[in-house]
């Protein structure tokens, strides 16, 4: 049973009163049965007429009216006489019994003129006796209208506890005005309600089901005509019920009170969380600290939601239709507004359980193969999210604690951070807390590399020899800590360099070219891949090579030059392209048509103009590069813009135009750029002399022997060869080269290298189609 079923019961008393109300009792009290009707049911009172105002008086309580408590007493006072007297002045067609047909019949014909009780609505308000009172379908007894009176009187003191909650659960409310304290006060009425459903009604042996709710549902909204909080209701009834299918089955088998007491609890837990998805989660901006921990406790409590499910204890599994069933009905209602077709969602989810999870290092398995949502996949799924809830707790901490926060700061503080001693480490399984302990200290290790992953006030990546003395904001530190754990999931999928701690593994570039093909479509149904790109992995997995921080040229990536490329890529391709756009927007520079990222196309020269007159705070976070290019005469930089677009051009480029894919590209390599410059410019004075080329050697030394004649032979003058001379030396060029070199070679600066990024472009990459 779900919590919809819950709602039901809740609602089972009212809406009866409604029932009882509806055709407004004076129009059968000014009537009189015809000359030889032989109705079984005589009135000879007009005791019930306040019966006329219950509705209303309802409806204020729905409405957490200021009357709401005097129109609830009102209302219950009054149906409890009303029904005192119908059984005092009216006879059934059995002796101290009524019909099923004799209470239809009887509210068709004299109190109901507009609006009458179709067979199909009559047997499901028996089912609803039947839940409450007892008995059978088709008669009710004199000794259970008797008990429905004495449930009145006992219900109202628990359903006033709703006083004033109704807006919240029906979500009508302001998230504005809706706190956690709130939140849980409704929570705990609501299991304060099922409670006294349980114990005071016959609903565990009445076998009454989740479809009978919903029947009952729908009859009701057509006896009352179209109203607002039926349709409300009825609207997500279909969501509701394909969360009961899957976390409960489609037949809960529920006997015993315990089992029941346990399911209604579990089904307001889950009720409490999607009140807190709706009014706190979905509004979080997550720029402080405490929205950051009101997220980690849901999905805390969401975690324990799924892992106690009916369905997951019972059988172990929350199975694949199901789950594709809910996927559907969220977006057919729009749940969560995406571009990704619920197809493609549906078989991406599966294929990251399969890939990541289920079969590390296979890829014999398909979507069609995905069974369900094991107990086995959620205990990685939750080992993994208490190794990135350790650092971001730490990360909460910190922040709400120190004003200001730097690279230094957050190291000197990790290390004195008691990370044991967080109550969900205490808590753990053994190999959890093993697996935490391995992944703190390569948290740390990240916080103490040579060149950290610092991200500046504005999402940018800061690369500056001092960088780590800057403010580290609390935003930055939280993307920095999500990356990681991309990055782990990856590794664990794909890895097939494996080691003990999951982050000392390595991915090799076949493997890394199946992550790509695996989660192609979803890639490009984000706008993250082009579809234009024929194997962007290649690239991407030679980018990381050569431009992450610890890039090393090897046939491999490790986890950390994939966690700093995809900084790298997040920073350059993300947040400075879309501030170029928003300044693109303001001067006009923006075309109707759009590119297969549906970005308005550019006018290149207005590209040009914008970018040039802007690019101190383009590149503030790379302040060699921003002194670089501010220094450049008109020429100079009409020079490095010709470079940067040989970089960035797209092979469809049409004349007087660049896309979004062009400029993203202008943004990232240059942020490239900027790290070759931090990792190898030792005295920083923004140039690269002979000796400090000589060191970045190995970062390239595989690229060069693979893709020369003389393979491992004069590797190191190929190179220099390549970077003084800005292209793909022959043999006369490295003949010449040598004894060039005999002298002294001088420095290269910025513009050098983006004439080797163009070389190494045109000799990795292939041409995109």
């Amino acid at each position: 049973m779900s919590f919809r079923e819950m709602q039901r019961h809740f609602g089972f008393v009212l809406v009866l009163i409604l029932g009882v109300s509806q055709g407004a009792c004076d129009r059968f009290l000014r009537s009189s049965p015809s000359n030889g009707d032989q109705d079984a049911l005589i009135l000879k009172t007009d005791e019930v007429g306040c019966l006329k105002t219950v509705p209303s008086d309802i409806q204020l309580f729905l409405e957490d009216s200021p009357q709401a408590e005097v129109g609830l007493h009102r209302a219950f006072s009054c149906t409890q006489e009303s029904l005192k007297a119908f059984m005092k002045y009216t006879r059934g067609s059995r002796e101290n019994a009524y019909t099923s047909r004799d209470i239809q019949h009887f509210f068709n014909r004299y109190l109901l003129k507009e609006n009458t009780i179709s067979d199909g609505f009559q047997a499901q308000i028996m089912k609803v006796k039947m839940a409450l009172v007892g008995g059978t379908e088709d008669v009710v007894t004199r000794v259970e209208l008797d008990s429905f009176i004495e449930l009145l009187g006992k219900l109202e003191a628990p359903l006033l506890t709703m006083k004033g909650k109704m807006d919240l659960v029906f979500f009508k409310s302001d998230p504005a005005t809706v706190n956690k304290e709130k939140l849980t006060a409704a929570s705990a009425s609501m299991k304060s309600l099922s409670a006294f459903i349980l114990s005071q009604t016959k609903i565990t042996s009445s076998r009454y089901q989740w479809v009978d709710g919903v029947q009952f549902l729908r009859e009701l909204n057509q006896f009352v005509g179209p109203a607002d909080s039926l349709g409300f209701v009825l609207k997500w009834l279909p969501l509701a019920e394909n969360v009961k299918v899957l976390f409960l089955g489609d037949n809960a088998h529920l006997v015993t009170q315990q089992e029941w007491t346990r399911a209604f609890d579990w089904a307001v837990d889950v009720f409490g969380i999607v009140m807190e998805l709706c009014y706190q989660v979905r509004h979080l901006s997550f720029s402080q600290s405490a929205s950051w921990d009101l997220l980690m406790d849901w999905l805390d409590q969401t975690l324990v939601a799924v892992q106690t499910s009916p369905q997951m204890i019972e059988k172990k599994i929350l199975d694949s239709h199901s789950i594709d069933r809910l996927i559907d009905e969220v977006y057919r209602l729009q749940v969560f507004p995406t571009s990704v077709p619920s197809d493609l969602a549906k078989e991406t989810y599966k294929k990251a359980l399969l890939r990541l999870v289920d079969r590390p290092g296979s890829r014999l398995g398909t979507a069609a193969d995905f069974a369900g949502l094991t107990q086995g996949h959620l205990q990685v799924l939750e080992k993994e999210y208490l190794v990135w809830k350790l650092s971001q707790t730490f990360l909460n901490q910190t922040y709400a604690k120190y004003k200001k926060v730097t690279t230094r700061n957050l190291r000197w503080l990790a290390d004195r951070f008691e990370w044991q001693k967080q109550k969900f480490v205490t808590v753990a399984d053994f190999p959890i807390k093993e697996e935490l302990a391995r992944s703190w200290k390569d948290f740390v290790g990240l916080l103490k590399n040579r060149n950290p992953v610092i991200y500046g006030t504005k999402g940018k990546l800061l690369m500056k020899p001092t960088g780590d003395k800057e403010a580290y904001p609390f935003g930055g530190a939280t993307l920095m800590n999500s990356t990681r754990s991309y990055v782990r999931l990856a590794m664990m999928g794909y890895g097939d360099h494996q080691k003990g701690s999951l982050f000392e593994n390595k991915i090799s570039e076949q493997r890394f070219k199946d992550l790509e093909e695996d989660f192609r479509e979803f890639g490009r149904q984000i706008r993250f891949l082009d579809p234009r790109q024929k194997d962007p992995a290649t690239r991407t997995f030679k980018e990381g090579n050569f431009f992450a921080y610890d890039g090393n040229g090897d046939d491999w990536l490790s986890s950390t030059e994939l966690f700093e490329l995809l900084n790298l890529m997040i920073s350059g391709g993300r947040t400075q392209v879309n501030e170029i756009y928003v300044d693109l927007d303001k001067e006009r520079c923006l075309l109707n048509d759009r590119d297969v990222f549906n970005k308005p196309i550019v006018r290149e020269g207005c590209f040009w103009r914008v970018f040039r007159q802007n690019i101190a705070r383009y590149f503030d976070h790379l302040p060699g590069m921003a002194k670089f290019l501010a220094g450049l005469s008109d020429k100079e930089f009409n020079l490095f813009y010709a470079n940067i677009m040989a970089v960035s051009r797209l092979d469809t480029h049409i004349s007087g135009q660049i896309e979004y894919a062009e400029i993203r590209t202008i943004t990232t390599a240059l942020d490239y750029l900027e790290s070759l410059m931090l990792v190898y410019d030792k005295n920083a004075d923004g140039r690269l002399s002979e000796a400090e080329l000589i060191t970045a050697i190995p970062r390239f030394r595989a690229f060069i022997e693979k893709l020369s004649p003389l393979r491992t032979w004069l590797v190191e003058d190929i190179f220099l060869c390549m970077v003084y001379g800005g292209k793909k030396p022959g043999m006369a060029d490295l003949a010449a080269f040598k004894f060039k070199r005999m002298t002294d070679l001088g420095d290269v600066g910025r513009l050098d290298l983006l004439k080797v990024m163009g070389v190494l472009k045109s000799s990795v990459v292939e041409p995109a189609r």
